[in-house]
This record gives C-alpha cells, structure tokens and sequence, in this order.
C-alpha cells in the first residue's frame, strides 16, 4: 500500500521559536524523515497548525 503520513508534533506552544525549531529538527532527525516529509506543529491550546492538520485530513479522505 502506498500511503501519505504526516507527523504531527504536538504541544509546540510550550517551546520558544528558537527551542521549537531545534525540536522540530530532532524529531526529523530521530524519524529519519528528510525536509521534504510532512512535519506538522501543532497547539490544540493555540490553534496553531490545527487548520493546516485538517486540511491534510480532508485531502486524505477526498482521495479516497
């Protein structure tokens, strides 16, 4: 099967700009992903990335 991921880190609101981007990079690091793979952040408390998240949902399902 040929699926699409996304990896989503979540929580992103506790971390400084400078923190959240070292983090973001350790997490591509750590899952061998490469800076073309989909790395959503992601604050249910902030909103941020939520929408983008639902986004890449809905294209998942419209594809079918």
């Amino acid at each position: 099967l040929d699926r699409q991921s996304v990896v989503v880190a979540t929580k992103v609101d506790r971390l400084k700009r400078g923190e959240r981007a070292r983090a973001l990079e350790r997490i591509r690091r750590a899952l061998g992903l490469d800076h073309e793979a989909d790395l959503l952040a992601a604050s249910a408390d902030t909103g941020e990335g939520v929408r983008e998240l639902w986004q890449r949902i809905e294209e998942f399902l419209a594809a079918g």
